[in-house]
């Protein structure tokens, strides 16, 4: 069978509240106009007792004390009929008039009188002594159950609740004597709330604070103890007509099906504070349990002591009850409410304290009472406003050094300090600045929260260099099986993007009791499992999350305390603020590295550039090279064919090799030396290109690579012949004012050093006096300004073509000097080099 969606189960209990509310709300509204119509009800001057039966005095007022009666009175007859129930009693032998009387027989230490007894009226402040306060308690109830749903409409449990406090305040509220109870249907409301009440509490424990795996294995058993409690309901309407006429052996088995559903409950919560498998369930359920022990033991023992030592507690034991009654459904609303658990462990700890506190001074007064009875043979100094008076005093004087004590006891022994927090702070703070390896930091952070607080196991995540997850960087405790998986937790998760927005832990019962996470429980359950954690605490420096925290379940099984939470902050901080210096520390490390790296490759590349350009007969040549950084990645080299001073050949060659610093320089120096010697044997053009290609390829790692463009300038015969391996085209200025114009390469053009099997081919283009040539490297085109506008081709053409009745070096510093212009203050992004060759 397809389940229910979750938006309509929504709102049918949504509508299953309003319904109950309406009909609660209108049976309260009834019930509250009789308690003003019972104003006009007979005073007889008395009333007897379920527990005492129809014909013992339990209470007598004022009437009844100036006639003579007593309570303990027993009455034989009235008006000179005898009678049995309470039914004679309250509805078919006494006169109800007011200002007539009724003549009762009275059997009083082994004698008979008669006592003659005027009916009055009740009155509404004597009517509603009797049955208001618990009507007001009810009330309570019924209020309890509407604000617990409305805070938390969206959890199942909220209705099963609502439905409790409803049985319970009815059941409750509705305890009016049973000489007041008209008109007789208001007996059948509570019969009905009264006989519900042990199935809607059997169900509760199967659904809260954990859901039963019978359920989920048989989901229709949860009707179970509903169609007992309708059974009960039937049998009593059939056999009875009120409370007063039940039958014993019926009401014997409704009370033992009341202390069933009372004892199946308080054993579901003792399982669930001994085995639940979170922490959270075992902390509402310690929390329910002091709820209902509260509820149940106080009335109990008032109960023992009112029976068997004639003490009473309250003055109204229905009313002092129902106070101490509230202590369980509060306790299970506030579970339901609240996600903070921190508080619940707080009100756990401190309700431990004051109930054995109280219980001391119960006790000390019991056997202060008895003891005073003992010695002196009597209970009138027990009795005498003085005794309650002096023992009065010494409560109130003793309780605060009392409880104190008590208090300090309770934590010592079940809320136990584990370390201190002083001495831990002060140690892992004093590690922390001393050590600047990140390793040892985080293995100090680990290490040192998961041995402090006695932790199972514990771990950090680190943010990878990408940025695109956080990967395991230490693991501490837990088995090798145990050992959560390594790979990245990806920074789209929904839980990296929680911790992202906080700075202090999320627990695991955060994230199954916190209504702001159950749109996603499901996905954040998951990243705790896998990580086997608890807690989860971000690793944050100035607001940007460097890391992620998982800690295990403490070894004693006990929760996250406010102290914790502190100590975790506090170290987080520290390793934070240490991982940082330590950052810093090995980037200073790494600059002075980098440093004497570029200081030796800038010793290579300068000992490698010509000091100057060569002098060739009918040749002016001008070059420089401006790197963008320290060191740069392009060179340029002359090598004159004839000799020293060079008859009119010179061969140049432009290069821009990939890699930078060392490696680029190192790869510069080859490239040069195999130019050097590959020109130096007299081979053509297309052949040195072609041989040092080869050569690049089995010398140079992959990777890295060289555009070079390698050009043979002959002044005698007035050529150029040129082959280009991936380099910018060089530009041609003739002197006859034609326009500037780029020499193209045949054959490949791909950069030396990438593919072995290029052929580079060689291109040969006429020269006349006073044509310039102009060799760059793609620095020069690609130079971008502040707007981002690139230099360009059309711009280095235009400015070389009005520099061509310049002088060589004249037309080098136009050129460089346009393009510094064009750049303006912009830092350059690639090196520049400019060789220029005018022909004479």
């Amino acid at each position: 069978m397809k389940p229910a969606a979750p938006g309509r189960i929504r709102n049918a209990s949504w509508w299953g509240f309003l319904a109950g509310t309406l009909l609660v709300g209108a049976v309260y509204v009834l019930y509250g106009a009789n308690i003003v119509a019972w104003s006009d009800s007979p005073n007889y001057g008395w009333r007897s007792m379920y527990s005492s039966g129809p014909n013992v005095v339990a209470e007598v007022f004022e009437s009844g004390k100036e006639a003579g009666l007593r309570p303990g009175d027993r009455i034989t007859a009235i008006n000179g009929k005898p009678y049995d129930t309470f039914e004679e009693l309250y509805f078919k032998i006494r006169n109800p008039q007011p200002g007539s009387a009724n003549t009762y027989t009275v059997l009083r230490g082994g004698q008979v009188t008669e006592v003659r007894v005027v009916t009055g009226r009740l009155g509404f402040q004597h009517a509603f002594r009797r049955s208001g306060p618990i009507f007001l308690i009810g009330l309570v109830y019924f209020g309890i159950g509407i604000l617990v749903y409305l805070m938390k409409p969206q959890a199942r449990e909220s209705l099963l609740f609502f439905v409790l406090s409803c049985l319970l305040g009815l059941e409750i509220g509705m305890g009016a004597p049973s000489d007041l109870m008209r008109p007789r249907w208001l007996f059948d409301v509570r019969l009905v709330a009264e006989k519900m009440l042990p199935a809607a509490l059997i169900h509760l424990a199967l659904v809260f604070p954990v859901r039963r795996s019978i359920l989920v294995k048989r989901p229709a058993v949860w009707a179970v103890p509903y169609a007992a409690s309708l059974l009960v309901t039937v049998l009593y309407k059939i056999n009875s007509t009120a409370f007063w006429d039940i039958p014993r052996g019926l009401y014997a088995v409704f009370s033992l099906f009341l202390l069933l559903s009372v004892m199946m409950f308080m054993l579901s919560m003792l399982w669930n504070m001994r085995k639940g498998h979170s922490s959270a369930i075992r902390l509402q359920s310690r929390m329910i349990f002091v709820g209902l022990a509260i509820g149940l033991l106080v009335p109990v023992g008032e109960h023992l002591l009112r029976q068997y030592a004639g003490i009473r507690l309250f003055p109204d034991p229905a009313v002092g009850f129902a106070f101490f009654l509230i202590a369980f459904p509060m306790s299970i609303g506030y579970t339901i409410v609240k996600h903070d658990l921190f508080a619940i462990d707080v009100i756990v700890r401190r309700t431990y304290g004051y109930v054995l506190s109280t219980g001391a001074i119960v006790a000390t007064y019991v056997l202060l009472l008895s003891g005073v009875n003992v010695l002196f043979r009597s209970e009138e100094i027990s009795r005498s406003p003085l005794f309650s008076i002096g023992f009065a005093l010494l409560a109130v004087f003793g309780f605060r050094p009392l409880h104190e004590r008590i208090q300090a006891l309770v934590d010592r022994a079940f809320y136990r300090q584990r370390y201190d927090y002083r001495k831990t702070i002060q140690s892992v703070s004093e590690a922390m600045t001393s050590i600047l390896d990140p390793v040892e930091i985080r293995k100090l952070l680990i290490g040192s929260v998961v041995r402090e607080m006695v932790l199972e196991n514990g771990l950090l995540l680190l943010r990878e260099p990408s940025g695109d997850g956080y990967a395991v960087s230490v693991v501490e405790g837990g088995g090798e099986e145990e050992t959560p998986p390594a790979g990245p937790l990806p920074a789209g998760e929904e839980i990296v993007k929680v911790l992202e927005g906080r700075n202090a832990p999320v627990f695991r019962y955060d994230i199954e009791l916190d209504p702001q996470f159950e749109a996603h429980r499901e996905t954040l359950s998951r990243a705790f499992d896998a990580f086997r954690a608890e807690s989860m605490m971000p690793l944050k420096y100035k607001d940007s999350m460097r890391g992620i925290v998982c800690l295990g379940r403490k070894k004693s099984g006990r929760l996250f305390t406010p102290e914790d939470v502190d100590l975790l902050k506090t170290i987080t901080h520290q390793t934070a603020i240490a991982l940082e210096n330590a950052h810093l520390f090995e980037e200073n490390l790494e600059k002075g590295r980098m440093e004497e790296e570029l200081k030796i490759a800038h010793d290579i590349q300068v000992s490698m550039l010509p000091e100057r350009a060569p002098e060739v007969e009918g040749l002016r040549i001008a070059a420089r090279s401006i790197p963008a950084r320290e060191v740069g990645g392009d060179f340029y080299d002359f090598v004159t064919m004839d000799g020293e001073r060079g008859m009119g050949k010179v061969a140049v060659v432009v290069g821009d090799v990939s890699g930078k610093a060392v490696s680029g320089a190192l790869v510069m120096a080859a490239s040069r030396s195999v130019f050097r010697v590959l020109t130096e044997a007299d081979a053509s053009v297309g052949e040195v290109m072609n041989r040092m290609n080869y050569r690049l390829c089995r010398d140079v790692r992959k990777g890295m690579f060289v555009a070079a463009l390698y050009a043979l300038l002959d002044s005698r015969e007035k050529t150029l012949t040129l082959a280009n391996a991936g380099q910018t085209s060089p530009v041609l200025c003739p002197a006859d004012g034609g326009l500037p114009v780029l020499i193209e390469n045949e054959g490949d053009r791909f950069p030396l050093g990438i593919i072995e099997e290029c052929t580079y081919e060689e291109t040969r283009v006429s020269l006349n006096s006073g044509d310039i040539v102009v060799l760059y490297t793609d620095g020069v085109v690609e130079a971008v300004n502040a707007a981002g506008e690139i230099y360009g081709f059309e711009r280095f053409l235009e400015t070389a073509g009005k520099g061509r009745g310049l002088s060589a070096d004249g037309l080098l510093e136009t050129l460089l000097e346009d393009v510094a212009r064009f750049v303006g203050g912009v830092e350059p992004h690639d090196d520049i080099t400019v060789v220029v060759a005018k022909v004479q």
